[in-house]
């Protein structure tokens, strides 16, 4: 999308979510982790207090873009810019140059400081903490996963999806999963992952809002106690 349809889809969006929530959104997500500069720019300039789209997996990006051409079969098909993947897997604010790199200190990208959030990996391998890659897991390995990243890092922040929950047994979307590995997996499977991977997280730490996140970040970088 060019610049302005850009901005017309997140505006629709906004509208969309504070018509059902009565209040507009301060953070955002692009679809499948598709965020570029231009994009977090329109966030800057809307207000927005963060992003959360970057996905900081080699495993993830590189092995799902080639997943999309095979099965998804659109050319268009992207999770990412390809160096996203570089990008520490907690809160920072981008470079202005490049979006994986946090800024320096006195670098600005703009009037308005953006935090990105992104999504948590386990060190070495970088696998991602993301519901259809781990719900593939036994209990016990995404157990184990939860204590190998532990506490002594910010966050823990793993993404979940729509169809982690929701039944599409019968509709054409549910065919079309059926013929993709990692998605073909039946609706009460996928429940109990959610509910399984809720209580193991909840043990080890305390469920946070986005927005508190990025508000205690932005404290914290400017020496707010």
């Amino acid at each position: 999308l060019d610049r302005s349809a850009k901005v017309e889809e997140i505006r629709a969006g906004e509208d969309a979510i504070a018509d059902v929530l009565g209040e507009r959104p301060v953070g955002f997500r692009t679809p499948s982790g598709d965020v570029d500069q231009e994009t977090l720019s329109i966030l800057r300039e809307r207000e927005y207090l963060y992003d959360s789209s970057v996905i900081p997996s080699p495993l993830m990006i590189w092995t799902f873009m080639l997943y999309g051409k095979l099965f998804i079969q659109r050319e268009d098909y992207n999770l990412g810019e390809f160096w996203s993947v570089l990008a520490p897997p907690w809160p920072y604010v981008p470079s202005p140059g490049k979006l994986y790199r946090p800024a320096d200190a006195g670098e600005s990208a703009g009037p308005r400081t953006l935090v990105e959030i992104p999504f948590s990996a386990l060190p070495g391998l970088r696998i991602p903490f993301y519901a259809t890659l781990m719900r593939m897991l036994p209990p016990r390995a995404f157990d184990a996963a939860v204590r190998l990243h532990g506490t002594r890092r910010p966050i823990l922040h793993m993404l979940f999806h729509l169809i982690d929950l929701y039944d599409m047994e019968g509709s054409p979307l549910g065919e079309a999963m059926r013929r993709a590995p990692g998605l073909s997996v039946p609706h009460s499977r996928r429940q109990a992952f959610v509910a399984h991977a809720f209580e193991r997280m909840s043990r080890q730490g305390e469920a946070v809002a986005l927005r508190e996140v990025a508000q205690q970040f932005l404290a914290a970088r400017s020496g707010v106690a």
